[in-house]
């Protein structure tokens, strides 16, 4: 696990701190994601444009995401879809029209 923390001030002095977990290469159905997670406001679902089973992938992710959520009866964060390795899109095999169908 990488832990990346960037300090921001926002308009109106609001200080930010963005924290970023990589947990890339964790096992999906792995204990710790909660940790992880916990208290946070937001969640990248981050998966690979050449390999099209990190995209399928994202529907278990994000149902871990829920259930970590659901069961300490906590609001869902924002919850957003990021595509990296897009400077390889020669070899992208998941196509943008498959974002369309994502609908979790």
């Amino acid at each position: 696990v990488d832990f990346f923390v960037k300090r921001i001030v926002l308009p109106g002095d609001v200080n930010v701190a963005l924290q970023v977990w990589d947990i890339g290469g964790q096992s999906i159905h792995g204990n710790m994601i909660g940790t992880y997670i916990y208290g946070c406001d937001a969640v990248l679902l981050t998966y690979d444009i050449t390999n099209y089973q990190s995209f399928v992938n994202l529907e278990d992710w994000f149902g871990l995401v829920k259930k970590s959520f659901t069961k300490n009866n906590k609001e869902l964060p924002y919850v957003a879809l990021v595509g990296n390795k897009t400077d390889l899109f020669h070899m992208q095999t998941v196509k943008m029209e498959k974002h369309a169908t994502v609908r979790y």
